[in-house]
């Protein structure tokens, strides 16, 4: 990377790029810990050819869902219900005019902001037994993540320094200082190629044997937490 760097001489870049040597390096640190939370989105989708019978079907299972939640003690305020949504369906056919209505699809999605996963896998197997349940996706995560993220990040930065003195060293050259860094996409033209890598963390929450009956919620043992940062360090030729 650091011969590609400095023999780019297109004008394009030529007001992007730094007019001293420098070595662009990225950083990373990753940690393995153990879930405590999860956001769990809940779908429920009822399709009937009377708009108001499906209606009232969104109604009792959002009924059903609530009591789940009293009955596993999970407080109500950690539920967030989106707003309804209708959409009706038609018979295909030439003209959009001439289409006869036969049924009409609600849906209405609900996010659960779990803090105690030991009701996690009871909840899930109860909400994935409902009727209209149509997706159930969960997202597991730590409460400690801003802490831990922190924390990652300097360990990034000092995996990019170790990277720039090691590719500085075999050109015989040494690291002056920091030009740039950065977690977000940015530096002009050429450098908005840089960009922090945030990782995604989402896992699944099923497992599915020979027998497809056989459905088994768990939570993950661990999780990953990750993040990168992209440096440019500008390098001197002094001995």
């Amino acid at each position: 990377m650091l011969s590609l760097l400095l023999c780019i001489s297109q004008p394009t870049f030529a007001k992007s790029l730094p007019d001293f040597p420098f070595v662009v390096t990225t950083g990373s640190a990753e940690r393995s810990v153990k879930p405590d939370i999860a956001t769990i989105r809940i779908l429920v989708l009822v399709f009937h050819k009377d708009s108001a019978v499906a209606l009232q079907q969104v109604a009792e299972t959002s009924s059903k869902l609530t009591s789940l939640l009293r009955q596993l003690k999970i407080p109500l305020n950690a539920l967030e219900a989106s707003d309804l949504e209708k959409e009706v369906k038609r018979q295909r056919g030439e003209s959009y005019d001439d289409l006869q209505v036969f049924g009409y699809e609600m849906s209405r999605t609900f996010t659960l902001q779990l803090t105690q996963l030991e009701h996690y896998p009871e909840l899930a197997d109860e909400l994935l037994k409902l009727n209209h349940i149509s997706g159930l996706y969960t997202r597991f995560d730590s409460s400690l993540r801003e802490q831990l993220e922190a924390e990652l990040v300097i360990a990034a930065a000092k995996d990019a320094a170790k990277q720039a003195e090691r590719m500085a060293q075999s050109l015989g050259n040494k690291i002056h200082s920091v030009y740039a860094m950065s977690q977000a996409s940015g530096f002009g033209n050429f450098f908005a190629a840089f960009g922090a890598r945030e990782e995604t963390y989402q896992a699944k929450a099923f497992n599915v044997g020979d027998n497809e009956k056989n459905l088994t919620m768990f939570i993950p043992k661990t999780i990953e937490i990750q993040q990168g940062i992209n440096v440019v360090f500008r390098l001197t030729s002094e001995k």
